[in-house]
């Protein structure tokens, strides 16, 4: 197909060479059998192109879904501890502590959480230091664990953060 597009004839290898092979008599007879045959690759293209383009924005999209847990308010998570100083070796030290309750959303992926048991520790993170809280055996010490996560599965609203507010910031580039 690239060939042809290129040359506007099928190759001719040495293995396909015959001698009577449809070769035009004229130039009239080569434009009437080059110019159906050239719109059925040139759509055959275009339909090619448009399958990629659409896989490649599925594939796009299901890459960013798969990364950002969407975390309702008063859901549970653990939080990502990269240095925590103990006598474990790196192998068997905690990667993650909590568990952890959304109480409050500044954006799409920027969140304060809060402690269950220790209400004091309240910090803000990004959607990429939090996975979502599973129920274990190992957490049974916790009162009312099926309290813990809310039924709810809708936003109630996106606080908005003087903080996260990237547009105050643009305008005050004197650091």
């Amino acid at each position: 197909m690239a060939f042809f597009l290129e040359h506007g004839r099928d190759i001719r290898l040495s293995y396909t060479y015959e001698k009577n092979y449809d070769t035009p008599q004229n130039k009239y007879e080569y434009v009437e059998k080059l110019l159906p045959s050239l719109e059925q690759i040139f759509n055959k293209v275009l339909k090619n192109l448009k399958e990629l383009e659409a896989s490649h924005v599925d594939h796009s999209t299901r890459a960013t879904k798969q990364h950002h847990y969407d975390y309702k308010i008063g859901s549970l998570c653990f939080i990502k501890t990269p240095n925590i100083k103990s006598n474990l070796s790196p192998k068997l030290r905690p990667k993650f502590e909590g568990p952890y309750r959304v109480i409050e959303r500044f954006s799409n992926v920027n969140y304060r959480v809060q402690h269950v048991e220790q209400l004091r520790k309240r910090f803000n993170l990004h959607v990429n230091r939090m996975i979502p809280f599973n129920k274990r055996f190992s957490y049974l010490h916790l009162n009312n664990l099926d309290d813990l996560q809310p039924n709810e599965t809708e936003v109630k609203s996106i606080v908005p953060s003087p903080r996260y507010n990237l547009r105050a910031r643009a305008g005050n580039s004197a650091y």
